[in-house]
């Protein structure tokens, strides 16, 4: 977990991360450079959930490069589904792309001043 002070908002507890995979983590169903690593330095702290339709076919060997197992979606309104998963799991913020978000979770006091009122 990693907990933030956030001025205005109290006490922040991050449990988890949620991260679409192809276009973010990877590009034609393979790793962006630094990914593995990042991803291996937060897991000691974060829940990391990976969902995909897996359009390449190469989750499985993405699964095993990262020791993750993957949530796949079903065929047709993926976008729809990413958002319900991220829902049920309670969202607190959604950041454009993954280098982004991975820098967030690296730089916590970032993330701080991303949520600050």
């Amino acid at each position: 977990m990693i907990e933030l002070n956030i001025s205005g908002r109290g006490v922040i507890e991050l449990e988890r991360l949620v991260c679409d995979v192809n276009g973010k983590l990877a590009v034609d169903g393979q790793l962006k450079e630094g990914v593995s690593r990042i991803l291996s330095d937060l897991r000691d702290r974060l829940q990391i959930h990976l969902i995909t339709a897996d359009t390449h076919s190469r989750q499985d060997s993405i699964d095993h490069q990262l020791n993750i197992h993957s949530t796949r979606l079903v065929p047709g309104q993926e976008s729809q589904q990413k958002a319900e998963f991220v829902r049920s799991l309670g969202a607190d913020m959604v950041v454009p792309d993954i280098y982004a978000a991975l820098e967030l979770f690296e730089k916590p006091l970032h993330m701080v001043a991303t949520l600050t009122k």
